[in-house]
């Protein structure tokens, strides 16, 4: 999760199939790499920044895929904003991605996935 210093947060604004919904930047670890790595990986290759990753905030259980998302606050970041890859080369006209910084106190007004992470956010951030 990436907080800037005026207090937004950088999500990733989805439009797919008629849905519109926001998430965190993020995504799988690969074999042989832990969660730390996995991220640093991911948020590079999804928003081009170079973050320095702090404390792990939580842990979610997704109901959709059963997964546990780990969440941790990046202390740092550097670089130019911007979409890269796999997000890049999937958009079409019924699969965008747009990166976003939004005011935390916002994020109960949008549609955000999972929610349990959103209600998290708003309770320790705003």
């Amino acid at each position: 999760m990436i907080i800037s210093g005026d207090k937004q947060i950088l999500l990733v604004h989805r439009i797919k199939n008629g849905s519109e919904y926001f998430v965190l930047p993020g995504g799988s670890v690969e074999t042989e790499e832990d969660h730390i790595s996995a991220l640093i990986r991911e948020v590079k290759e999804e928003t081009n920044l170079d973050v320095k990753i702090g404390k792990e905030l939580w842990q979610v259980k997704s109901d959709a895929d059963r997964r546990i998302q780990h969440i941790f606050l990046v202390s740092k970041y550097a670089g130019n904003l911007e979409l890269g890859s796999p997000e890049k080369e999937r958009q079409s006209e019924s699969n965008k991605y747009f990166l976003e910084w939004r005011k935390i106190e916002d994020i109960s007004n949008i549609d955000f996935y999972p929610e349990e992470i959103r209600l998290n956010i708003i309770k320790e951030f705003a």
